[in-house]
Parts: C-alpha cells; sequence; structure tokens
C-alpha cells in the first residue's frame, strides 16, 4: 500500500471478525464482498486511520482494487471447494451407513484386465471365498439356464453404449450349496480408444433376493 504506516484491515466471513493488530476505526476504507455460491457472506475492508491523498478510489490506487477483489473473489472459490468437499463426504459417509444397513454388496468389473473383485457382502451373496475373480470363473458361477440372458444384456449394453444405470436379476450357483437369486445394480463407464468407446469399468451393488424369488414363486402358484 502507498501508506502502510497508517494502514489497517479487517476480514468478516459469517460472524468471524479478524482485525489487524493495530486495527483503529478507519477514516477512509474500501471494502470487497466475499461471495460464496452468489451469496454475500462477508467482506475484507482495507483503511487508513489517518486522512491521505486522493488517487483513484479515495486514497487507494486502482492496482489495489484489483488486488483487494481478486483476493476476495479467490477466498470465496476456496470456500465454495471446501464446502463442496465436505458436502461429498458427507454424502459418501451416507452412502455407506446405507450400504451397511441394507447389506448391500459392492461390486467392481475391469474390462481391460478382465477380471472381477468384490467386498465382504458381495462376496456373501455370490458365495466366493476370494474378492477377486477373473472372468472365466465368474461366469462358471452363473446358472446354465440365465448364462445367455447375462451374455446378451452385457454384449447389448456394450454396442448400445448404454450409461445409464443397469439392473439385472440372476442366479449363482453357491459354492456354499444351493442356488441364490442375486439382482445386481451396475453402471458402465466407457472410455474412447483408437477402436472408439469402449467399456473401462462397470461398477455396481448386489442383492440377496433368493426370499423375494420363493415368495414370489409361492404366490404363482396360489394363483394358478
Amino acid at each position: 500500500m502507498k501508506y502502510p504506516e497508517f494502514a489497517c484491515c479487517k476480514i468478516k466471513y459469517k460472524d468471524i471478525v479478524q482485525t489487524s493488530s493495530d486495527y483503529c476505526k478507519p477514516v477512509q476504507k474500501i471494502k470487497s464482498i466475499i461471495r460464496v455460491d452468489d451469496e454475500e457472506m462477508g467482506f475484507f475492508e482495507i483503511g487508513y486511520i489517518e486522512t491521505c491523498p486522493d488517487e483513484f478510489e479515495g486514497p487507494f490506487l486502482f492496482e489495489e482494487r484489483l488486488l483487494l477483489d481478486s483476493f476476495t473473489d479467490r477466498l470465496g472459490r476456496i470456500i465454495e471447494r471446501r464446502q463442496t468437499a465436505e458436502f461429498m463426504k458427507t454424502e459418501n459417509e451416507y452412502s455407506e451407513l446405507i450400504i451397511k444397513a441394507t447389506r448391500l454388496g459392492k461390486w467392481r468389473r475391469n474390462f481391460k484386465k478382465d477380471e472381477f473383485s468384490f467386498d465382504d457382502n458381495a462376496c456373501q451373496h455370490f458365495g466366493f471365498t476370494k474378492h477377486t475373480l477373473n472372468a472365466e470363473d465368474f461366469w462358471s458361477h452363473i446358472h446354465p439356464d440365465d448364462i445367455d440372458r447375462i451374455h446378451f444384456e452385457e454384449r447389448e449394453a456394450r454396442e448400445k453404449i448404454i450409461r445409464s444405470p443397469l439392473t439385472s436379476d440372476y442366479r449363482i450357483i453357491h459354492q456354499y450349496g444351493g442356488v441364490r437369486w442375486v439382482r445386481v445394480n451396475f453402471q458402465i463407464e466407457f472410455v474412447e480408444t483408437k477402436n472408439g468407446l469402449m467399456p473401462n469399468l462397470a461398477v455396481g451393488t448386489s442383492q440377496d433376493i433368493t426370499n423375494q424369488k420363493k415368495a414370489e414363486e409361492e404366490l404363482g402358484k396360489k394363483n394358478r
């Protein structure tokens, strides 16, 4: 500043106020608003405690006005990003609670490596003792009456570049004995390659719906 010996400053954000150690009520000042998501949340004020000669805006230089506005604009954007990060963290924690409460499993397919990975809940649903399987091992556990339909659904999603969420119900030959029904909800991520758009990852959830299918079957028998 041109007259630093007379300068003081104050910054206010919501109910928080900070001032320079030698702050006194200025006789001349400039102020810039701190905006977060277009809402006025505070200000940054610079002042002189003694009257100084006029320049661009009172005693303040044009460059000082630009610097002050640039600072509050940058500060507002930093706060926005931090709030967004905190919101996303909260949303992710909330999603994890939902998954735990509903006992949903989480799984992922890496198309490049041609392998599937599963969390503990998904391993229970599918009856797997390993958390990672290659595609051949995975398909060998699909019920033979469902395998052609599953391959058709996958081929259609890949050829039509379906990016929206998908759902599929099918039977698994369970390693722990018997046959179980699972419902998978998933979404495919595509990436650009020299051969066009290709599937990169599929991520989704799993749910054991064996009891639901049995109830539907019993209801169907009663209604015949």
